[in-house]
């Protein structure tokens, strides 16, 4: 008997092939799409505002170019078109297609630069998704019709309808929790709001921060105002003590020199007597 090892068994193998390599794919990569830059338009359904403010532009040019009249080129320049007529014509002519291809020019660098485009179409878009959210709370809060015809005026009640009345009657509640009850203190949705309102509610913080600085600016002045007025009274004061004491020593010399005239009297009468 042969004793079989694992070597011989080993050998006995046909030898296999090795791995091959998966074959490349055909497929190429395909690169992946840039995103819309900022400065581009953002597409709506609806656009409304762009074209109103195109609308506007072309009917603006239209009536600065009207103005541009033959008389009031004429009166411009009056000695060449009464010269050369027809030169002056073709000299209008070119002013008014120059002046429409600058002014067409400025207005769409304005447009881009200030990205008026999309500014409009994100507006028209919130208006839009406020007024499907408006459409939407009205269909699940609807309103109950408002009554037409007035209610009928009330039977006059007599005593034992009013004593089975106030049986019947639940006690009342304090005033301030039927109010709670009655008007809930919900927070009123943002379509209810009016332009009025969501100008306010934007313009509330700058007004407080610009009525802050007008405060303070408002109590410095009052500050040094106050110690002008300060310093005022005091000059005011040092300058009373001034005449004052002028007027002390005004004074004094107004007696030494009545002292001095009184002596010149006595020596010019004692004269005619010695001699």
């Amino acid at each position: 008997m042969t004793r079989t090892t694992r070597r011989s068994v080993d050998k006995d193998k046909p030898p296999q092939n090795p791995e091959m390599p998966p074959p490349p794919s055909n497929t190429t990569t395909k690169p992946l799409p840039e995103p819309p830059s900022s400065e581009d338009p953002i597409t709506v359904h609806k656009r409304i505002r762009t074209p109103l403010l195109d609308k506007v532009f072309e009917k603006s040019l239209k009536a600065s170019l009207a103005g541009i009249t033959p008389e009031a080129w004429n009166k411009c320049f009056p000695t060449p078109t009464v010269k050369r007529p027809e030169q002056m014509k073709e000299v209008r002519k070119k002013f008014c297609e120059i002046y429409e291809l600058n002014v067409r020019k400025n207005f769409q660098d304005i447009v881009s630069s200030r990205k008026l485009l999309a500014s409009l179409d994100n507006l028209d878009i919130l208006i839009s998704e406020a007024q499907v959210r408006k459409t939407r709370f009205l269909e699940e809060n609807p309103q109950p019709p408002l009554p037409m015809n007035p209610p009928p005026p009330p039977k006059p009640l007599d005593d034992k309808d009013k004593d089975k009345e106030k049986e019947s009657e639940p006690p009342k509640e304090p005033p301030a929790e039927a109010e709670t009850k009655e008007n809930p203190n919900q927070p009123q949705p943002i379509h209810n709001f009016t332009a009025e309102d969501l100008y306010i509610s934007h313009l509330h913080p700058i007004l407080k921060l610009q009525s802050s600085r007008l405060e303070s600016l408002k109590q410095a002045q009052q500050a040094s105002i106050d110690s002008l007025i300060k310093r005022r009274e005091e000059q005011q004061a040092e300058i009373k003590q001034l005449i004052e004491i002028l007027e002390k020593r005004l004074s004094v010399v107004d007696e030494a020199a009545q002292g001095v005239k009184e002596i010149l009297e006595m020596d010019a009468d004692g004269d005619p007597m010695e001699s």
